[in-house]
């Protein structure tokens, strides 16, 4: 049955949906007396008591069991990264948000784990940087991306008995906390060429990219602000979306599919009609081979 490649998306997706789903119902049953004394989640379901705790309990067990079971169609690999990242977030990530600032480097490892499940469902080696690639991306991009969100609602969290960074600082202090991720994300383009996980385009695209959200961080950092703050928060929802976009078409890993995505998008990349026009120069062409080719794109 999972040969079918439409059913083996659906699959893992219905089984990352219930593992996340597990993960988050605990988290809510850990944390529900601290939600009751913050205003964005005193209306949570078992805060107001639209759920019971046992309610909770079962529907954390079912999509727990559900999500672990359907990831292990596909090979034990994808199911235990699958349970550890409920474990990680749920056991680890969440008692430590009220322990120590630095809860916010296990829950970008915990984010992150779910990108390599679709590499190993997919059969592909985690010996290899493509995976990881993926996982640095999503790492990296959580703390600026975190740390916007906690000074936004810093007096929430504060009241909830939460600690983070950003809760005890003043803009140009999260600005400056947030600054050292952006180098972060300028030099992972040259890393995951210089690996062979991506083409050297992902780096010119992806530069294009961290500058834009780049420039909306500079106006949080400029005029630090709820608003300035909600604007970069939002951006980087975007630029995350088309980073995983660049990446995953300019991955070097072989798929028909991407493939057949690049021989359509050929005709409009000037980096790859340049690279063709020299080499058709270098086995010096006739003026009017050149002309063929050029007609055919």
């Amino acid at each position: 049955m999972l040969a079918d490649p439409t059913c083996k998306v659906a699959f893992l997706l219905t089984g990352s949906l219930a593992a996340s789903a597990c993960a988050q119902t605990l988290n809510q049953l850990v944390e529900v007396e601290y939600d009751r004394l913050m205003r964005r989640t005193k209306e949570r379901p078992l805060v107001t008591g639209a759920v019971s705790r046992h309610q909770a309990q079962a529907f954390a067990a079912c999509t727990g069991l559900t999500g672990i079971g359907t990831l292990a169609l596909f090979d034990p690999l994808t199911a235990f990264i699958g349970a550890s990242t409920i474990g990680l977030y749920a056991g680890v990530y969440t008692p430590m948000k009220r322990m120590t600032p630095y809860n916010t480097h296990v829950g970008a490892v915990a984010g992150a784990l779910p990108v390599l499940m679709g590499y190993t469902a997919a059969g592909a080696s985690l010996l290899t940087p493509h995976p990881w690639a993926l996982f640095a991306l999503q790492a990296v991009w959580q703390f600026p991306h975190f740390y916007a969100l906690a000074w936004i609602h810093r007096e929430d969290y504060s009241r909830g008995g939460f600690k983070m960074f950003p809760l005890t600082m003043s803009g140009s202090e999260t600005a400056a906390l947030i600054k050292p991720y952006f180098a972060a994300l300028a030099a992972l383009p040259c890393a995951t060429c210089a690996a062979g996980a991506t083409s050297s385009m992902f780096l010119v695209e992806a530069s294009l990219l961290t500058a834009l959200w780049f420039r909306s961080f500079r106006r949080f950092e400029a005029k630090p602000t709820n608003a300035t703050a909600r604007s970069f928060f939002i951006w980087g929802l975007w630029y995350l979306l088309a980073m995983f976009a660049s990446i995953t078409l300019h991955s070097t890993l072989a798929t028909d599919w991407r493939d057949r995505t690049r021989a359509k998008f050929r005709q409009w990349c000037l980096h790859v009609l340049a690279s063709d026009a020299d080499l058709l120069v270098k086995d010096r062409c006739p003026f009017e081979q050149l002309e063929r080719f050029r007609e055919r794109d």
